[in-house]
C-alpha cells in the first residue's frame, strides 16, 4: 500500500511542476539547436507556441489557488501514508508538498527569463510585443511581473502541505512491523 501513496506522491508533484519543466525543455531544446529566442522559427518546430502553451498552463491552471493547494493536499497525504516513520513522512511532504509549490512558482519565471529575446522587458504592461521563436507570448510573459505577488499565496499553502503531512502522520494507524 505504501507504493501506491508513494506514487500519489510521485504524481501530485510532477502535476505541480510538469508544465514548467516542459518550458524549460523547450527552451534548452531551443537553445541546443542554435536557435535564438528572437529568430522568427527554429527549423520547422513550432517552438514559441509550444513555449507560449506550457507557460500558459503554468501560470493559469497549475498556479491556481485551488489546484495548486489540491496538490499539495494530495503530495502530503502522499508522504505521510507512503513512508513508515514520521520524520521520512515529514521529509519527503516538505520535498513534495512544499518545495512542489515554491518550484511550481520559480520554473515558469526561470523559463521567461532564459528564453526572452533581448530588449524584451518582464512587466505587465510592456510585454505584449515580445516574440519568441516567432509566436507572440502574450499573456505567458506578461503574468511574470506579477508572478511573485502570488508567493503570499503559494508559501502559506507549501507550509500547510508539510503541517498537514505531519498530522496525518501522527494520527494514521501505526503499521504492524514499521517504526511510528
Amino acid at each position: 500500500m505504501t507504493t501506491a501513496w508513494r506514487l500519489v506522491l510521485l504524481l501530485a508533484l510532477l502535476a505541480m511542476i510538469g508544465p514548467a519543466l516542459a518550458a524549460i525543455l523547450i527552451v534548452a531544446f531551443g537553445r541546443a539547436q542554435g536557435c535564438l529566442p528572437e529568430a522568427a522559427a527554429c527549423g520547422t518546430l513550432d517552438l514559441g507556441g509550444w513555449l507560449a502553451f506550457t507557460l500558459d498552463w503554468s501560470w493559469h491552471r497549475i498556479l491556481g489557488v485551488w489546484v495548486l493547494a489540491s496538490f499539495s493536499v494530495l503530495a502530503a497525504a502522499g508522504a505521510a501514508y507512503g513512508f513508515e516513520s514520521r520524520a521520512r513522512a515529514v521529509m519527503w511532504g516538505f520535498m513534495g508538498a512544499c518545495w512542489g509549490c515554491i518550484a511550481a512558482l520559480i520554473l515558469p519565471y526561470a523559463a521567461i527569463v532564459w528564453s526572452a529575446p533581448p530588449g524584451c522587458h518582464i512587466t505587465e504592461t510592456g510585454i505584449a510585443g515580445c516574440i519568441v521563436w516567432g509566436h507572440p507570448m502574450g499573456d505567458a510573459f506578461a503574468l511574470a511581473a506579477p508572478a511573485f505577488w502570488r508567493a503570499t499565496i503559494i508559501i502559506p499553502i507549501s507550509l500547510g502541505g508539510v503541517v498537514l503531512t505531519f498530522v496525518l502522520a501522527t494520527l494514521r494507524r501505526p503499521v504492524p512491523g514499521g517504526t511510528g
